[in-house]
């Protein structure tokens, strides 16, 4: 009988994980010699009584540790001796788990300072007789299983290949370091030392910067998804990012079980946002590629250039150098430091984590440099050299930085991201990227082109005169009635000037309303393509939010602007100060507003794809300043002390995204009622939309105000009708109901007919459309 060839990834798997437990058994590797015959002694000597089991985390972690390498065991041992009874190879390789078991722990001591004892001992026994039966039980799927997936595998292209390993190395890591737990009583530790986070973006710390690099580095870890999925399955940018979100909130279940791991629900939200980057990405592969063919190596040389600059600036920053008398001292110990002993020192998670991010880091520098030799004469070996040179330097630098470790372990880790880097750039150039356009979706015929809604025909459509005139009308006797009604909340009535001026106030304030909430349909057309969005988006937010400063001023106390804003406090000239900071805060809320448009209409197809990543990119980028001028620099805390914890950023976040929710639904019904389609999807939008919205607005907002010698909360506050009697109970869940009711209905009826004219005038545009 011909043998089964045995696999090479499968048996080089089985060595690579055999030496990663050998090494992680004997570090820190300080082998301290001593008699055979004593270390058996010793060794014999060990009192199974005293060696309790104290954590169950570390009897799981020991127990699981050998059992992936007797289960790959045992299946080579199958694969290479076909006609032994199956029995027999799995009980090769259980004795064999329970020899390397026996060995590990014996070698232990003749490396302190690490421990031996005979529970590890039986753990590590068990765990290899655990991953032995598995084999025998499960071998012959998860066999078949790897045959059919290698196979599927041969034929695809290098890039996806590429991507499910990284997809593989996200989810290894995400369970990491495997210190597992069942117990309720640790998940309770976890959630009383702030490592299980429900609230979205609360456990964000630190100034702009950690911040901005905690989202960003989050969200880019899942954008390689979102582009495997989107090319695999040829799924929408909205579909991929449902489906990264959902895989991403299954990660951060497991995560619930790993003890040292930060479960946090908005991981899945920014996986879900990098997940439909990836997919749009997709969706441009050609501009992609034309891009970088049209770029010389000289540009990607610079850029090369560019991204070593950066990493010189990360890892010697903040430049103290300085000459020490241990210079030479410290040279010797890193060039004679074990690898990876530095990393050792920390928790298994930060070992890892650092790897991960050292590696990654590298990875931008081999995808340039592999650019760079694309386009002229050089090979793969001279870039991994240059790549290799810097990392020396980085770490060589250090050497004169206080504070700083120079280590070859991170020269190995720098090298391997820019080998990764060259690799990943030489499978993206061997993509058959026209064969796979045909896996993408093509737009059915029944849509609009999305080259028509970039048209100028489409601003005449949005009919603002009949509609508009309607609404404003309707607007303003609501807006007069609501004034009078009682139980209103003073705040409201408090806008209305006192005597004749207040019909200019109700007009005034009611054409606010209407700009505020449908003024973007005027620009909606404009900001189609994504290159003009890029830079036009933030310059019409500029002058939508002057526009609304206008009506204000004009019509609305200054007493209650200054209740808002602040009055002025760095006495600029004329009203500069109180301009600046109502665009601030206007920007913070319309920025919801034209997102919750910009979504509703990429969801209904009523728009190209461009636009929402482009809107996600100005949201993150304008966050930290807004925050920092409506809250970091305010003139008042009439607004800050309606926030939790004073408006941190977290909490201002969450109330921000509460508006954006709110709009959402708002928006969504208007398209709804508008063009009825997709009823049952669009509803449960909405009620979804909806709950998240109460909650982030309820959770955002502070629970406890201690002013005017009495304790309320925010939303009573805002929600009563004076300061002297502040509803609460069932009543202000009453009121809070129907102004969230109140406000999802005015976007939604002062929306419908605009969105009717968008929807309606390119229908009929297309006759081809009228035929399906």
């Amino acid at each position: 009988m011909n043998r089964h060839p045995i696999p090479r990834f499968l048996l080089a798997s089985t060595l690579v994980y055999l030496v990663f437990v050998i090494y992680g058994s004997w570090v820190p590797l300080n082998f301290s010699p001593k008699p055979l015959g004593e270390a058996l002694e010793q060794f014999a000597a060990l009192p199974f009584a005293d060696q309790a089991i104290t954590s169950a985390t570390d009897w799981a972690t020991n127990c699981i540790l050998l059992t992936p390498f007797t289960f790959l065991l045992g299946y080579l041992i199958r694969l290479a001796r076909p006609g032994r009874r199956a029995f027999l190879s799995i009980f090769m390789a259980g004795v064999a788990g329970v020899a390397l078991a026996f060995f590990l722990e014996f070698t232990q001591l003749y490396f302190p300072p690490r421990t031996v004892s005979q529970k590890d001992l039986l753990a590590l026994s068990l765990g290899g007789f655990i991953g032995a039966t598995a084999q025998l039980r499960w071998g012959g799927v998860v066999g078949q299983r790897l045959d059919a997936l290698w196979r599927s595998e041969q034929g695809k292209s290098g890039l996806l290949k590429f991507l499910h390993l990284y997809l593989l190395v996200v989810l290894l890591f995400s369970i990491l370091p495997l210190d597992l737990t069942i117990s309720v009583v640790e998940i309770y530790h976890k959630w009383n030392e702030g490592r299980l986070i429900l609230v979205p973006f609360s456990g964000l710390k630190g100034g702009v910067a950690e911040v901005g690099y905690e989202l960003g580095s989050d969200l880019l870890i899942w954008l390689p998804v979102g582009l495997l999925l989107a090319m695999e399955r040829g799924s929408s940018p909205v579909q991929t990012a449902i489906q990264v979100g959902l895989l991403a909130m299954g990660v951060e279940l497991a995560q619930l079980f790993v003890y040292s791991r930060v479960a946090d629900i908005s991981d899945p939200l920014l996986a879900a946002l990098g997940g439909g980057l990836g997919a749009y990405l997709a969706r441009r592969e050609q501009k992609l590629i034309t891009f970088i063919s049209r770029r010389s190596s000289t540009f990607w040389y610079r850029a090369w250039l560019a991204w070593a600059l950066s990493m010189l600036m990360v890892f010697w920053y903040p430049f103290d150098f300085s000459v020490s008398p241990a210079l030479t001292e410290n040279a010797a110990n890193m060039l004679t430091r074990l690898p990876f002993l530095m990393l050792y020192q920390e928790t298994e998670f930060h070992a890892i984590n650092e790897i991960v991010r050292k590696i990654a880091l590298f990875l931008p520098g081999g995808l340039l440099f592999g650019a760079a030799l694309s386009r002229s004469v050089g090979s793969t070996g001279g870039g991994l050299l240059w790549l290799l040179i810097l990392a020396s330097v980085i770490e060589a630098g250090q050497l004169f930085l206080p504070g700083k470790v120079a280590d070859t372990t991170d020269v190995l880790l720098f090298s391997i991201g820019g080998w990764l880097g060259l690799r990943l750039f030489e499978a993206f150039r061997s993509v058959g990227w026209k064969s796979s356009q045909s896996t993408l979706p093509k737009p059915a015929q029944t849509e609009t082109p999305p080259a028509s809604l970039a048209d100028s025909t489409i601003a005449p459509s949005i009919s603002w005169k009949h509609p508009q005139l309607i609404a404003f009308a309707l607007l303003a006797i609501g807006f007069a009635i609501l004034a009078k009604l009682p139980g209103v909340p003073y705040n409201i009535k408090e806008l209305i000037a006192p005597g004749s001026g207040g019909v200019f106030s109700i007009v005034g304030i009611s054409l606010t309303l209407l700009w505020l909430i449908n003024g973007h349909f005027l620009a909606i057309h404009k900001l189609s393509s994504p290159f003009r969005a890029l830079w036009l988006l933030p310059l019409w937010l500029l002058v939508h939010a002057l526009v609304t400063w206008i009506l204000l001023r004009l019509s609305v106390p200054l007493e209650s602007i200054h209740d808002i804003v602040g009055s002025p406090v760095l006495d600029w000239i004329w009203e500069f100060e109180l301009i600046g900071r109502y665009v601030a805060l206007h920007s913070a809320i319309t920025m919801s507003i034209l997102g919750a448009m910009i979504l509703t209409a990429r969801l209904s197809r009523d728009m190209p794809m461009g636009l929402l990543p482009i809107w996600c990119l100005w949201s993150l980028l304008l966050a930290g300043p807004l925050h920092a001028v409506i809250v970091g620099h305010a003139a008042t805390d009439n607004l800050i002390e309606l926030m939790r914890e004073r408006g941190s950023f977290p909490y201002f976040m969450l109330l921000i995204s509460g508006v954006f929710f709110a709009s959402f639904s708002g928006t969504l019904l208007a398209r709804l009622l508008a063009f009825g389609k997709h009823l049952l999807a669009k509803l449960s939008l909405i009620l979804v939309a909806v709950v998240s919205s109460v909650a982030c607005l309820w959770f955002g907002s502070e629970p406890m105000i201690l002013k005017y010698g009495k304790v309320f909360s925010a939303w009573q506050f805002l929600l009563s009708s004076n300061r002297s009697n502040y509803i609460d109970g069932p009543q202000l869940s009453l009121h809070f109901a129907v102004a969230f009711t109140g406000y999802v209905l005015l976007v939604a009826l002062l929306q419908y007919s605009s969105w009717k004219s968008m929807i309606s005038r390119p229908c009929n545009a297309n006759p081809a459309s009228k035929r399906h």
